[in-house]
């Protein structure tokens, strides 16, 4: 199994463990100070290539412009994936856009006591389908979820057609009116109701980010207390209207947009904050062209798989502060671990920010795949409240790290461009790919790759910039009794890459 080193080193070029690459720790010159015996082992670490070969033009882009591979089969779990199977050939939508719509609805049909204690929280799902362009069959796929899947299961549960058509909101324009969609009007003498479920679902989802940019819009503070079940309270409202309380809101998000829709509404910088990363990413591309005889999704094959995730979805309603089984416990910890890791090394401030909450989405993906395993539905389970069970096992935790693996390779495609290199950049790329031990002076830079045209300021965001991309580290040779030089050496793997 891939773990997250592998993965970052495949994808983020730029996340290094170097000992001397620091840009915390920039000074105003933009060095870092280090000690000589540092630099050394940078040197050491280098690997020599022949020197007399110009390496003009081939300098490598940060990252993989390439669309996120498809997941295996391993990736789709349970009764899920057997419907999957089913419907995937009479339609053009992408089958992980469609598993996806269907785990996030079926993660919030669970109910409002099934987390995991003191690690993840509840299998509610924020899910984001994005979409290679604009044919990538996107409402397609959620159509198939919707009317094939998530409302049989309903009516299976015994839910009626108004409480059906309750549950699911169609997107959400401010954050007044998703907290309304929690405090129905009541009599007077009537206690709020708590624990309300809602699956917002927005084909547009470009519209809701940009109103998350505007000034004093209230969309991201509510999305981010909806991701987090947090009690929420607008007590002042415009013209007089009464207040409004969410108590314990249980809600999931289901969203398509383009990547290039994503990429311009929200920038890199705006990548790493709180709201973006609380959300599985899912790319999607059109699967296949077929003709319009042959998308009908033959309902024959589905009954049994639809009894089951009701029968499967009425039982998680019992279980409370779910448990790993130790073979799970023993893998979840290797990959938190790593994770953390990961999240503590310099230089990755970006992938550490932009997929800050992978071990929360690889959490509720494996609760989702415990709580909908067919092998429960063997165990003779009996109504009624039920805590600690041990039911994530580390098949589940398997299964769901592809999909929380993929949101991070999703990061790298879309915003790939944010990290590409610009031509003064990769002039000085060039200029030290082609000198000993790849490094030169802050003024050779200036004066040598750059022609000297160069303002001291200027000089200095192209060091910060590539230290951020990963390219160099930029260090202070430390010499007793002299002004330190500034030292920018291309790094160890980047040698390796052109």
């Amino acid at each position: 199994m891939r773990t997250m080193y592998s993965l970052a080193r495949k994808y983020f070029p730029d996340a290094r463990l170097s000992i001397i690459e620091n840009p915390s720790g920039i000074d105003k010159q933009g060095a870092a100070d280090i000690t000589v015996e540092d630099r050394k082992k940078l040197l050491e670490s280098t690997i020599s290539l022949p020197q007399e070969e110009s390496k003009q033009g081939r300098i490598a882009k940060v990252f993989k412009d390439s669309y996120p591979a498809p997941l295996p089969n391993e990736a789709f779990f349970g009764i899920p994936r057997s419907i999957i199977e089913i419907a995937e050939p009479f339609t053009e939508a992408d089958r992980q856009a469609v598993y996806a719509s269907v785990i996030t609805g079926l993660g919030l049909l669970a109910g409002i006591n099934c987390g995991i204690e003191g690690a993840i929280g509840m299998p509610q799902l924020f899910t984001l389908v994005v979409g290679e362009s604009g044919d990538a069959r996107k409402g397609t796929s959620w159509k198939l979820a919707r009317k094939k899947i998530l409302e049989p299961v309903m009516e299976a549960m015994g839910m009626l057609p108004w409480e059906m058509a309750d549950f699911f909101v169609d997107g959400f324009a401010s954050g007044e009116g998703g907290v309304s969609q929690f405090d129905p009007p009541v009599g007077a003498d009537e206690p709020k109701p708590e624990g309300i479920q809602k699956f917002f679902v927005s084909d547009e989802f470009a519209t809701a980010l940009i109103n998350v940019n505007r000034q004093g819009s209230t969309l991201s503070p509510f999305l981010r207390q909806l991701y987090d079940n947090v009690d929420m309270n607008i007590p002042t409202r415009r013209g007089g209207a009464p207040p409004l309380t969410a108590l314990n809101p249980h809600g999931a998000v289901l969203g398509f947009i383009t990547d290039d829709e994503l990429r311009s509404i929200f920038d890199a910088r705006q990548a790493m904050n709180g709201l973006l990363n609380r959300f599985l990413l899912v790319p999607a591309k059109r699967s296949k062209s077929l003709p319009i005889e042959m998308r009908k999704v033959p309902l024959s094959g589905f009954d049994a798989a639809i009894e089951q995730l009701a029968e499967l979805a009425k039982l998680a309603a019992y279980e409370h502060d779910v448990d790993f089984t130790p073979d799970g416990a023993e893998l979840w910890n290797e990959i938190y671990t790593d994770r953390d890791e990961f999240q503590s090394q310099q230089g990755n401030a970006f992938y550490a920010a932009a997929t800050k909450r992978y071990t929360d989405h690889l959490g509720k993906l494996a609760l989702i795949n415990a709580l909908y395993d067919p092998d429960r539905l063997r165990m003779d389970i009996e109504p009624g409240d039920r805590y600690g069970s041990q039911l994530i096992k580390a098949k589940h935790i398997e299964a769901a790290k592809y999909w929380a693996d993929r949101s991070v390779e999703a990061v790298a495609w879309i915003w790939r461009a944010s990290f590409q290199l610009t031509e003064k950049e990769e002039s000085i790329i060039n200029y030290l790919a082609n000198q000993p031990h790849y490094e030169a002076q802050r003024s050779a830079i200036r004066n040598d790759a750059l022609g000297g045209k160069m303002l001291a300021g200027e000089l200095t965001d192209l060091s910060h910039g590539l230290v951020k991309k990963g390219w160099i580290s930029v260090v202070k040779d430390q010499i007793p009794g002299q002004k330190p030089p500034e030292i920018w050496t291309l790094l160890p793997n980047r040698v390796q890459e052109i």
